[in-house]
């Protein structure tokens, strides 16, 4: 049976293991709260100064908080845009950590209702503020029309390109 002080040791890194991932996991639940709240101008406040975003959509690739929020800042703050994010998995390893989430939408674009499904692939960085998100890749496994609905392989397209 190991000593207490190996015990208690062993059991302080349990904990700050369980901290960080419970963080890392408000983090990602954070920015969808605030994306279906159309709260956008806060958003980029949850990534790292430098991340790397690839969302996938209209939107393309950003650097940097400040490429973020110029990305960001042409969506309407009453734009129909939710999504809900299932299966968030994540790992710590020190200040950095890495893990993945599914999520699927709701959104109108171009006056046109879509679904969609995709896997989210991020990165995290434990800054002076807290956990950040460093890098994100969005994959959509389909993105279409309401209408059409997704049993028609054809009809499956990105939606930036309705």
């Amino acid at each position: 049976m190991p000593d207490d002080t190996v015990l208690l040791a062993e059991l302080t890194k349990e904990v700050h293991r369980l901290t960080d991932l419970e963080a890392i996991y408000r983090l990602r639940l954070e920015y969808y709260s605030r994306v279906n709240e159309c709260d956008y101008t806060s958003l980029p406040d949850l990534f790292a100064d430098n991340a790397e975003i690839d969302f996938g959509n209209l939107l393309g690739r950003c650097t940097g908080r400040a490429g973020i929020a110029a990305a960001l800042q042409g969506l309407e703050h009453d734009a129909f845009v939710k999504l809900l994010a299932h299966g968030h998995v994540a790992s710590v390893e020190g200040d950095h950590a890495h893990g993945h989430l599914f999520v699927e939408g709701r959104l109108v674009v171009q006056n046109e209702s879509f679904i969609h499904m995709g896997k989210v692939d991020d990165t995290y960085i434990r800054t002076r503020n807290g956990w950040r998100i460093a890098t994100s890749c969005t994959s959509y496994y389909f993105a279409v029309p309401l209408a059409a609905g997704w049993a028609v392989l054809d009809n499956c397209r990105p939606f930036a390109s309705p």
